[in-house]
């Protein structure tokens, strides 16, 4: 009833749709179903260890009920995913199969970064996009591999489409960092700032240790380690990062991910891509 944005089910018929010359089989909705349950599984769970109150303008099912009814929900989920994932049993299923639970692992591990990071002062670049390539790029990515896969890809096929997800999904993270700091709450569906209160480590902190003064990069970090942040202090943070052109540099990196995933899908024929 929430809505939202589907885009890994749309991903996963996509990948099928550009490898498979015989059109749409029926089958592959059941695919597309079980990732955005997965999906589904993943926002539950981060809404418990963020202690979120609300997800697209609606209280979060931790906030509803409780936090064991939410853990609850989210162990359920995965069980369905898997047996809606099962009912797409085409000749790949198996090697679907195999690359679902990849993705299941690697999302948890994502998460595990991410919560170690809060606690961490310093994280670079580098840790920073693999944890991101985990959390969110993973899945992005396996949704349209496993489209693929049950459509017989061939291996450059799934090379192509591999870096296309991993380029998308990293841009979706940096996309969704920075409308935690820019957005409209009603139109993005949950509290801004959220990151900077749960000391998350996004874009714009690993990028704040690159290129902030030591004197700024010290106020950064006072205020990162309080477990409750005043709006001043919030504002204070926000206005280091656009004063230091963060929030120009992410939208420029947004576009350069999204102009190079483009190019991944060269070797396609141009009415597919």
């Amino acid at each position: 009833e929430s809505g939202g944005k589907r885009i890994r089910g749309i991903l996963a018929i996509l990948g099928y749709k550009i490898v498979s010359n015989k059109g749409i089989n029926r089958k592959i909705f059941f695919a597309s179903s079980a990732l955005e349950i997965l999906h589904l599984f993943t926002l539950v769970h981060d809404d418990i260890m963020d202690n979120a109150d609300s997800r697209r303008g609606r209280p979060t099912i931790r906030k509803k009920w409780d936090s064991n009814t939410a853990l609850l929900s989210g162990d359920l989920l995965v069980g369905l995913a898997y047996e809606s994932l099962m009912k797409a049993d085409l000749p790949q299923i198996k090697n679907a199969l195999i690359e679902f639970n990849k993705a299941l692992i690697e999302v948890c591990e994502g998460q595990a970064y991410d919560k170690e990071f809060e606690e961490k002062d310093t994280v670079s670049i580098k840790e920073y996009e693999m944890m991101i390539q985990k959390k969110t790029g993973r899945l992005i990515e396996s949704s349209l591999l496993i489209g693929a896969i049950l459509g017989n890809a061939k291996p450059k096929e799934l090379k192509a489409l591999s870096r296309y997800g991993k380029m998308i999904g990293r841009a979706f993270q940096i996309k969704d960092d920075l409308l935690d700091i820019i957005a409209d709450e009603k139109e993005f569906g949950k509290k801004t700032f959220g990151d900077i209160k749960e000391s998350k480590k996004t874009y714009f902190y690993v990028s704040a240790l690159k290129y902030f003064s030591d004197n700024d990069k010290n106020t950064l970090r006072l205020i990162f380690k309080k477990q409750k942040k005043s709006k001043r202090e919030i504002k204070k943070i926000v206005e280091l990062f656009d004063s230091y052109g963060l929030i120009s540099s992410a939208q420029s990196e947004i576009t350069s991910l999204i102009k190079k995933a483009k190019m991944s899908l060269q070797i396609f024929k141009p009415e597919k891509r």
